[in-house]
Parts: C-alpha cells; structure tokens; sequence
C-alpha cells in the first residue's frame, strides 16, 4: 500500500512535507532530504501508535518551486 505525500517549499525557503492519509502528520525541515527524512520517522512514529506495523518506503520526485501549493507528491509504502 502506498501513502501519498506532499513535500512544498515554503517562501520563507523551508519545506514542508505531510502525509494526507495521516491527520497531523506534518513536519519542517530547512532542506528537502531532511524534510522527507523527517516525514519517514513521523509516519513509522503515527503507525506505531495505532500498533500498525508499516514500513516505510519512499519513492520521491524532485519538482520544488517557490510556492504556498503542492509541488511534490511522493509516495510512501511498505515493501513487499
């Protein structure tokens, strides 16, 4: 199963990456890689405290533009 993501940047040059599927579940970071680090540990995290085992995979693509809309949208999932 894969769980979409967003990762933006921010005009204040951060990034902000949230998994829709995952209410909360949203973390800054001041570089891409960190916030998608970032957004791994929190969804391991979200599912740990529902006693869901999910282990994270993510497939990213780099598109990042100035811009306060979704300019990313990886994929999370757990591996077969």
């Amino acid at each position: 199963m894969n769980t979409p993501v967003t990762i933006i940047q921010t005009k204040d040059n951060k990034y902000r990456a949230a998994c829709q599927l995952l209410p909360g579940c949203v973390v800054t970071a001041d570089s891409y890689e960190d916030a998608e680090a970032q957004l791994v540990h929190a969804v391991e995290n979200y599912m740990a405290s529902l006693n869901v085992t999910h282990k994270v995979n993510m497939e990213t693509t780099r598109s990042v533009q100035w811009s306060e809309t979704a300019v990313a949208t990886p994929a999370i999932g757990d591996s077969a």
